[in-house]
């Protein structure tokens, strides 16, 4: 019994072995750009910033990974249906589809990770020299955080009194609102997404920099 649990822990630590081997390279260049990310929010921000910023960016990326590889192990298992192929053919594709995926979605969710925390820490800079934001009727363009907010970032682009985009380093990341009538129309299951959802009280913050990780490290894993 105890061997073969050993044998076990043996193979499946092989496997991992095996998927650092072939996919380290995107993995670091999604860690890579997380520290690039959280270092500038660190110099711009302060040392109080730099860890929120740093798990906000593995976290992003995390979900990005597990998207991209849920994608892809379903695209997967259609392709093996359609031509035939039987289930332990069909089990080993989808585990690789997987496995390549989640490598991929972590690439690209690093990448938009650091990204949006770069243009964070430009709202941040722009907040010191006294930037508030241009009007224009319903629309307001960059509009810095405020300067005693621990969360340095800003408003992108904003229309009405609720819909906007914004980008934040150590929370949401880039992400926009949306009305809570508008969220509390969805049915139940979309709803309950936590990794793409933080209802409040008058709006919800809709999280977009792990899914569209997610979603360009799947596609670039097709090509």
């Amino acid at each position: 019994m105890l061997e073969k649990i050993w044998n076990s822990w043996k193979s499946g630590l092989k496997k991992v072995g095996q998927w650092c081997k072939e996919h380290w390279v995107e993995i670091l260049i999604g860690f890579a750009c997380i520290v690039v990310g959280a270092l500038l929010t660190f110099f711009t921000a302060g040392a109080a910033a730099f860890l929120p910023a740093l798990l906000a960016g593995l976290k992003a990326a995390a979900i990005a990974g597990l998207i991209s590889g849920g994608i892809s192990t379903v695209l997967s298992i259609g392709a093996s249906l359609i031509t035939g192929e039987d289930f332990t053919t069909l089990l080993g594709k989808a585990l690789n589809a997987f496995g390549d995926g989640l490598a991929s979605g972590f690439k690209f969710g690093g990448i938009f990770a650091g990204v949006s925390q770069s243009v964070s820490a430009i709202f941040k800079l722009s907040a010191k020299i006294g930037a508030t934001g241009t009007s224009l009727g319903n629309l307001k363009f960059w509009s810095p955080n405020s300067l005693t907010n621990p969360n340095s970032g800003g408003t992108l682009f904003k229309i009405g009194k609720t819909f906007r985009i914004d980008f934040e380093a150590g929370k949401q990341l880039f992400h926009i609102h949306i009305t809570s009538k508008l969220f509390n129309s969805f049915p139940q299951a979309i709803q309950s997404m936590w990794w793409l959802f933080d209802p409040g009280r008058q709006d919800a913050h809709v999280r977009l920099t792990g899914l569209l990780g997610g979603i360009w490290g799947a596609v670039q894993r097709q090509k």
